[in-house]
């Protein structure tokens, strides 16, 4: 099975932040596999792993929730069954 790998700059700065990554990416739920993101690190990468590439969707959502949020790049993945 094949997947995506979405990668996106982010401004978010505080555990409270990624509770509403969280609800952003709830509608997608069907889609998204696993996300993560890394405070420590000056870029606050987020990665989402997706069954299919609603990118541009997941990014106006974000942004309706208020993260500011760029996408970097996006990869095929190819994923264990």
């Amino acid at each position: 099975m094949c997947g995506i790998i979405i990668i996106m700059y982010t401004d978010t700065s505080t555990n409270a932040d990624l509770v509403w990554i969280s609800k952003a990416l709830q509608p997608f739920s069907e889609s998204v596999i696993d996300w993560s993101i890394d405070l420590t690190d000056c870029d606050k990468v987020l990665r989402i792993s997706s069954r299919t590439d609603q990118s541009i969707l997941i990014k106006n959502n974000l942004n309706n929730f208020g993260v500011k949020c760029e996408i970097i790049e996006i990869f095929t993945n190819h994923l264990k069954t």
